[in-house]
């Protein structure tokens, strides 16, 4: 997650993220034999969230599991509201109303907190550069989704797009959406020295 954490400037303005986090309601990852994984009905919401102390890469297969597959070009990600109050899930999240929410940021903008819940609803497929093989039982397929904090809060113009003004959330969530990156690669999940 590139600058997260880090105080970015824009003119006399600062805005410094400390969290960053989105649900996705449906996964998939296709090889180039056009087969695809799609998540289970058991998991029918995914939590990606970044915090300041570092991103954590999401585990998504790995070979032991049975899989067959290999040669993975692509994924995609259903990123919307959650539809339905989970319990065990995060709370700030769920609004008033019954108003559930699909990106939540929280940090600092000129050293005062704000706390952003929006609504952004759309699908991205991110294509990878050539295939990605998984060689042999050590390895697991990773996928890791990324944003640039610095472009987010940044409109054509590169003005800054203060998140506590309504007028600006609608820039930020289309931001938020031409922005994303992905990538897959496959590793290890344990370094054995």
């Amino acid at each position: 997650m590139d600058n997260l954490g880090d105080e970015i400037a824009f003119g006399n303005d600062t805005v410094r993220v400390r969290e960053l986090k989105f649900t996705s309601t449906a996964f998939i990852i296709t090889n180039e034999d056009s087969a695809e994984l799609v998540n289970s009905e058991d998991f029918d919401i995914f939590l990606y969230a970044y915090v300041d102390i570092g991103d954590t890469d999401v585990i998504v297969l790995s070979t032991d599991l049975g899989f067959e597959l290999n040669g993975f070009v692509d994924y995609e990600l259903d990123i919307g509201p959650i539809s339905t109050r989970d319990p065990f899930f995060d709370n700030d999240f769920y609004g008033d109303d019954n108003i559930t929410y699909s990106l939540v940021i929280e940090g600092t903008v000129n050293g005062s907190d704000f706390f952003l819940r929006t609504t952004p609803s759309f699908t991205k497929r991110f294509a990878m550069d050539g295939p990605v093989n998984i060689s042999d039982s050590e390895e697991t397929l990773f996928v890791r989704t990324t944003i640039d904090i610095q472009a987010l809060f940044q409109n054509g113009d590169g003005e800054f797009l203060n998140p506590n003004l309504a007028n600006n959330i609608s820039e930020i969530n289309g931001n938020f959406r031409n922005l994303l990156e992905g990538e897959m690669f496959a590793g290890s999940i344990v370094n054995v020295n």
